[in-house]
């Protein structure tokens, strides 16, 4: 038996040999297979969250210019509404300095026209009295 043991040695370990290393083998392939799959997962995430993260960054971009257009645009209103409005005090002083000449000239209107009258009646009386 000894003789045949030696003899198929090499078989042998290769018969028990196989199905261990299989086995063993095997399960540190899984292992590393698993492991292969959970880094493939985190770099997806890695890049996903990357291109988000790029995307942000063109969005906030775009809505920084966007906002300095907005902010010189409301600059630039401001300044014209302050304009307009200089101009609505100046035309609305000369307004109010128009209604008080008005008023002025109607007032000696009317007492020109309140002495025109005396003066008529009076006229008409010295006529009649002449006569």
């Amino acid at each position: 038996m000894k003789e045949f043991l030696l003899d198929n040695l090499v078989t042998i370990i290769g018969f028990l040999g196989v199905p261990l290393a299989y086995i063993f083998g095997g399960k540190r392939a899984k292992e590393l297979e698993l492991k292969s799959k959970e880094t493939n997962i985190k770099k997806d995430d890695s890049d996903a969250l990357k291109s988000m993260q790029e995307v942000y960054n063109g969005f906030l971009e775009d809505y920084k210019a966007r906002m300095e257009e907005v902010m010189l645009e409301i600059t630039s209103i401001k300044q014209h509404n302050k304009e307009l409005q200089l101009q609505f005090n100046e035309i609305n002083l000369l307004y109010h300095k128009e209604i008080e000449k008005s008023k002025n000239w109607e007032k000696k209107h009317n007492e020109l026209q309140t002495a025109h009258d005396k003066l008529k009646k009076e006229f008409d009386k010295l006529k009649l009295s002449i006569k």
